[in-house]
């Protein structure tokens, strides 16, 4: 009787243990009373562990996918930042997603939290905080399953075709791949205007860092698809901290769409 008692005891502890150790805990239900940035129509939520607030990366990692399973990664740097502006900036990393059974992606890690993007063989799927100004809670989503509300009315084309455009069409051919196994890396700087920081961030007065941090994880979700489709990767230049404006009343630019 003692045995087996202390055989149950050790078989529970194992798994209080592993609870703890564990990177994400899966969620019935999110936080009320919080704007959510993001309201995709199908999603996974998830509370990543408060001891892992600040993410010690190291060569694998899990992450959750829509359908609330965890997939393990290997982890590679993204280079997604000259060397220069990495060590300027050591807040923010950026990593490659790699596995057999589970695709590949890219990885974010900011003070804004986590953002993952990844190929996998059911979709593409995005991890982003839910809210932002929480790093605690995320949801996992296909890109299929968010649909941004149409602010407009799009124009139908109305040019009627020619017989030029058709002959042009039957003798059209499907041209080589143009790139090769090599992965080729462009310098790139990004610009802002200060209204897309404050639109960018959600705050009224950002920081560059913080305005950095949002051009980051839109740049190496580019870098993810570049990568794979075409052999390219753009890299920010050590400079990039000069052109990223957080003011709309001290930057160069004369409208938002700058």
């Amino acid at each position: 009787m003692k045995c087996s008692v202390l055989v149950l005891l050790f078989f529970l502890l194992q798994i209080s243990l592993f609870a703890q150790d564990s990177l994400w805990n899966r969620l019935l239900e999110l936080p009320q009373g919080k704007t959510r940035q993001i309201s995709p129509q199908f999603y996974s939520s998830w509370r990543l562990n408060a001891e892992y607030s600040k993410l010690k990366l190291t060569q694998h990692i899990q992450l959750p996918d829509p359908n609330g399973k965890l997939l393990e990664f290997e982890l590679s740097p993204g280079h997604d930042l000259h060397p220069e502006l990495e060590q300027q900036f050591p807040e923010i990393s950026t990593y490659r997603l790699k596995s057999k059974q589970n695709g590949y992606g890219t990885l974010v890690c900011s003070t804004f939290g986590l953002h993952a993007q990844v190929f996998s063989s059911t979709g593409i799927f995005f991890i982003d905080p839910v809210f932002n100004t929480s790093t605690e809670y995320y949801q996992s989503y296909y890109t299929h399953a968010f649909k941004k509300p149409q602010q407009f009315a799009f124009m139908p084309c109305e040019t009627l075709p020619t017989a030029a455009y058709d002959q042009f069409k039957l003798h059209q051919t499907v041209s080589g791949i143009c790139t090769g196994n090599v992965l080729r890396q462009y310098r790139m700087a990004i610009a802002c205007t200060g209204e897309y920081a404050k639109a960018a961030t959600g705050l009224q007065n950002p920081t560059i860092a913080q305005t950095l941090s949002k051009i980051v994880v839109s740049l190496t979700r580019v870098n993810g698809v570049y990568e794979s489709e075409a052999a390219i990767r753009l890299q920010l230049v050590p400079s990039e901290t000069l052109i990223v404006f957080t003011n709309p009343a001290t930057d160069p630019f004369t409208g938002n769409s700058n």
